[in-house]
């Protein structure tokens, strides 16, 4: 996927120990690629997270075998924060 044809600004996540996919490798190209390109991109790697990073914190259990459940639960106790201060700053909101 050429990413950087999208021009604006990108918020992206990702876990070392994704157990369903390189969230981590691929959010790392993305942001190499895009970084090559002069593009803004924010990006967040959260180290020994497993797949459910989105969440509250309360819900760090998979049915999967990577990830320690205190750091996936940590994650998702990050990123929604992270998340909303994107949006925040990338629309002008207070």
């Amino acid at each position: 996927m050429p990413i950087e044809r999208f021009r604006g600004r990108l918020f992206l996540a990702g876990a070392t120990d994704d157990e369903v996919y390189d969230s981590a490798g691929m959010a790392r190209n993305i942001a190499r690629s895009r970084s090559a390109a002069g593009l803004e991109t924010e990006l967040l790697v959260f180290e020994d997270a497993g797949h459910g990073i989105v969440g509250d914190g309360w819900s760090p259990g998979s049915s999967y075998a990577k990830g320690s459940p205190q750091k996936t639960a940590a994650a998702q106790r990050a990123l929604w924060p992270a998340t909303l201060d994107f949006f925040n700053r990338a629309f002008g909101q207070d």
